[in-house]
């Protein structure tokens, strides 16, 4: 039986309260999460990774994140070995090192689309890795097919500016809208000032106000007079 009484998993009741950030029950979670490490459970060593690296209910803590991270991955947890590319890309709890980085994010990338997003900017920026737009675009599309709102936004972008892949306003358009669509706001702007001003499309005043509308958090379409003065 869980802390609270519930009746749930213990383990699953923890990762809800990190999940939810839930300050009442930090202390709780956490003591399930150790007890659980003892026997080596990599969903618990990836858990406390976490709350060191957020600073959840104990003090915010890099290398005893990376740490725990390590331990995690080693026991099979592949969620960990994206924290660890993060943690190694930045400098976070240990020294930099981009090579190390993308060495974590490859080994998950197959599953998990923040890696492949990851290893997209790498190329694209060129600062830890030879820079490579098309290599950028090719990881890039990968996790925006996974759903990746963000790679959803720059893969957009690429198509856009034919940056790495040939120009395409019609796919950019595509792909700024299913980043819009998950709520990303850079995108639902983006597609406002498009519709705006004809950047690529028809200016079409009544479709940039449902884009301006939805970056604000407004459930209606209202016009917005004061904007087309």
């Amino acid at each position: 039986m869980s802390a609270d009484g519930s009746g749930m998993d213990p383990m699953e009741w923890a990762k809800f309260v990190i999940r939810n950030r839930d300050e009442r029950n930090y202390v709780d979670a956490y003591t399930v999460f150790i007890r659980e490490a003892r026997g080596e459970n990599a969903e618990a060593e990836y858990s406390i990774g976490l709350m060191y690296a957020r600073g959840q209910g104990i003090e915010k803590n890099y290398p005893a994140a990376l740490s725990w991270f390590e331990k995690s991955y080693g026991h099979g947890c592949a969620n960990a070995a994206y924290f660890l590319g993060k943690m190694h890309l930045l400098g976070m709890g240990t020294s930099k090192d981009p090579l190390k980085a993308k060495s974590y994010f490859e080994a998950v990338a197959d599953q998990d689309a923040r890696a492949m997003y990851e290893l997209g900017i790498m190329h694209f920026t060129g600062a830890d890795l030879p820079r490579d737009l098309t290599e950028s675009a090719r990881w890039i599309r990968d996790a925006a097919e996974a759903g990746n709102a963000e790679a959803q936004f720059v893969l957009g972008q690429y198509y856009k500016a034919g940056a790495g892949v040939e120009k395409d306003i019609p796919e950019a358009v595509r792909w700024l809208t299913s980043a819009a669509l998950n709520r990303h706001k850079g995108a639902q702007i983006l597609l406002g000032n498009m519709y705006r001003t004809g950047d690529g499309v028809g200016v079409d005043i009544a479709e940039s106000d449902r884009w301006y509308d939805m970056a604000d958090g407004k459930s209606n379409v209202k016009g917005r007079d004061s904007a087309r003065v």
